[in-house]
């Protein structure tokens, strides 16, 4: 087989399970990367993070597909409450195993932030034994 050639990889930043043995297959692989990484206390530029896992992953052909919107979804936060309906909704009916609520720069994130703590406050009424 020849070599193969990965246009890009897409980072939906929703929750990955990994084994143990798959971790320990890298680490045999690529050992020094992943123990200068481990070296710094705060993440530099040049050090390696979850990511390389999941692509080394998906260049072996070690992954199992799943259907759109199966596992989660990830939402760009626009600007004005109308404009994320759809967003509340979910949280809401509890639509969707798992978010992710991506915020940018250009967006004025106060009125949201709001109107989200309301649809989590309507499905999680309590405070967990954590926040007391």
């Amino acid at each position: 087989m020849g070599e193969h050639h990965f246009k890009a990889f897409a980072n939906n930043h929703l929750a990955f399970s990994y084994l143990k043995t798959e971790i320990e297959d890298l680490w045999n692989v690529e050992f020094e990367e992943l123990d200068n990484t481990c070296k710094h206390r705060f993440r530099s530029r040049d050090d390696v993070n979850q990511w390389l896992i999941r692509y080394w992953h998906l260049a072996k052909g070690k992954f199992v597909p799943i259907g759109r919107y199966k596992k989660g979804k990830v939402y760009e936060i626009y600007n004005g409450v109308e404009q994320n309906q759809e967003l509340f909704k979910i949280i809401e009916d509890q639509a969707m195993p798992m978010i992710c609520i991506n915020d940018n720069e250009n967006v004025d994130f106060e009125p949201m932030k709001e109107r989200i703590k309301q649809a989590f406050d309507k499905i999680l009424p309590e405070k967990s034994s954590f926040e007391k």
